[in-house]
């Protein structure tokens, strides 16, 4: 199992070394879109702290729609243009972010997959099921993987539970495209733990925080996601752990703060 953090700041980056974390994650979209310049600096600030860059977040910039339709009919229209541009951007992100060390991206984005008004449902989980298989598709030319983040009703309207992400990784026909699970969103849904199980295999990437979504410490958090990670366990989970939160009171104080549970996780597979 290894630990890490999301981190968007380059110069974030050695902060998160010194603390012991074994991999930064990245967001992907600022990666695709940095200028050349933006991204040596980026290349830059990894080899100097002297962590993989192994995990990107963020796929999609916000104010991008991943879905063509008609709006009198909410049926699904010419859709070469959206996977078009899914594969420019991919692409130009995965030949980036495999230099970075990366090996697995989340799709979140709520904003770009939410369903626009008046588009029939199952269209829309069709045509986000193939949004999926490009980015699995560009991902495996560089040795990387497709993970599924369900996100909470307050942030988009599909894929809102690891049950709804694992139906929806049915409908996508590409063996590289695989589910996450975020223990806040899953709390905030609701979720029980239960879940983890079933994904089985298809589970590999995990995003954690205190159910406030802050950066956890032992002291406060320990009774609620102590059962959380040894529910990974359990399910054969062995793979990352990021911590996405809010870093309060800043950066370098929450992560140093977060070390003792860190600790604690790491303990769960030591057992």
């Amino acid at each position: 199992m290894k630990m890490g953090v999301c981190a968007t700041n380059p110069k974030q980056w050695k902060s998160v070394a010194e603390n012991g974390y074994d991999y930064i994650e990245m967001a992907f979209f600022l990666i695709a879109n940095a200028t050349d310049e933006e991204f040596e600096e980026m290349k830059k600030a990894q080899a100097e702290a002297g962590i993989p860059v192994e995990a990107c977040m963020g796929y999609f910039p916000g104010g991008l729609s991943l879905y063509a339709f008609d709006p009198e009919t909410g049926k699904g229209t010419d859709f070469s243009e959206v996977e078009a541009r899914v594969r420019e951007h991919s692409e130009k992100g995965f030949s980036r972010a495999s230099q970075l060390g990366v090996k697995v991206v989340v799709v979140g984005s709520g904003s770009a997959r939410r369903v626009p008004e008046g588009m029939d449902r199952a269209e829309a989980e069709k045509q986000f099921a193939r949004v999926l298989e490009i980015c699995g598709e560009v991902a495996a030319k560089y040795g990387a993987s497709i993970v599924i983040e369900p996100l909470n009703k307050k942030e988009t309207d599909i894929v809102n539970t690891l049950e709804e992400a694992l139906y929806i990784h049915s409908l996508v026909k590409n063996d590289n495209v695989f589910v996450l699970n975020d223990f806040y969103h899953s709390h905030i849904e609701g979720e029980s733990l239960d879940w983890i199980a079933k994904a089985g295999d298809l589970l590999r990437h995990v995003h954690i925080c205190d159910f406030e979504r802050n950066c956890p410490t032992l002291e406060k958090d320990a009774d609620d996601l102590i059962p959380c990670v040894k529910a990974l366990k359990d399910a054969g989970y062995n793979a990352r752990i990021s911590y996405e939160c809010n870093f309060k009171p800043d950066f370098e104080t929450a992560i140093a703060n977060a070390k003792s549970m860190t600790d604690a996780f790491r303990a769960v597979w030591a057992e």
